[in-house]
């Protein structure tokens, strides 16, 4: 899953205060975008659909902790789009990509390939 990474670096001086007020709204509004856009949500059922196995969904229902009983391939999908554009969920969602970068990346590694089962 191809993602881009954005890095913004703002620097204040220790005599300005962060407002809490200004850092949530800042923050709704950058996840807003992301729940929002139904074009996301649409390449994140495409891409579940043809790159991921039933076995892969449901490691993602588990790690979400999505009952998985009696559903099928699409189901799944369903679900796990419906929670991963949910915003009260973005941070979940964002560590669980990146714990999942961090695997591919153990399962890719020579050495640590032979300890990594998932």
């Amino acid at each position: 899953m191809g993602e881009n990474i954005i890095c913004r670096v703002n620097e204040r001086r220790k005599e300005e205060s962060i407002k809490v007020e200004e850092l949530m709204v800042d923050f709704m509004n950058k996840t807003v975008d992301f729940a929002d856009n139904h074009e996301m949500a649409y390449i994140y059922r495409l891409e579940y659909e043809m790159n991921y196995t039933v076995k892969m969904l449901i490691h993602l229902l588990e790690y979400y902790k999505i009952s998985k009983r009696k559903l099928k391939k699409t189901d799944m999908i369903a679900k796990i789009v419906e929670f991963e554009t949910d915003v009260q969920n973005f941070e979940v969602v964002e560590r669980r990509r990146l714990l999942w970068q961090y695997m591919t990346k153990l399962k890719d590694d020579e050495y640590t390939s032979k300890y990594i089962i998932f």
